[in-house]
């Protein structure tokens, strides 16, 4: 008697077409989601100047309660007229760097400061709450996207 055989082909693994449909997918997700992520980091950048910004305004207004005069210059050695034991360090062990790596700007004139940094969002909720003039060639507005502190 002749019998027949049936051979059959046990699948071990994905076909070609398979992975470039699951390549493909994962190409078009990434193309969507990536660009929305842009703005969060730069909303995120945005959040700490701010936070930075404060934190180095606070500094300089403790140094003023002490030295009855604001630091000329935003140096953690900056000692105008306080006892040679007292600076900015004081109160400020170290000055924020913006997260891009730029300083933050510094300004003093009769009896007042500024700080400020440039936002990357144009219309960021605190600028709607900042300092918004020119202090000690220090200018601050909301056109520029500069948000200041100040006393």
């Amino acid at each position: 008697m002749n019998t027949i055989k049936m051979v059959t082909k046990v699948s071990r693994g994905f076909t070609f077409v398979e992975l470039m449909v699951t390549i493909a997918i994962i190409g078009i997700l990434s193309a969507v989601v990536f660009p929305s992520l842009t703005g969060a980091r730069e909303r995120a950048r945005d959040a700490e100047r701010v936070t930075e910004v404060g934190q180095i305004a606070l500094g300089i207004e403790l140094y003023y309660n002490t030295c009855r005069a604001y630091p000329a210059t935003l140096t953690t050695s900056a000692n105008n007229g306080c006892p040679s034991s007292i600076t900015l360090a004081t109160f400020l062990p170290t000055i924020p760097v913006d997260p891009k790596g730029v300083a933050y700007g510094y300004g003093t004139a009769s009896g007042a400061f500024v700080v400020a940094a440039t936002l990357e969002t144009t219309n960021h909720s605190s600028l709607a709450n900042d300092v918004d003039t020119t202090v000690g060639g220090v200018a601050c507005d909301d056109a520029g996207k500069k948000y200041c502190k100040g006393g």
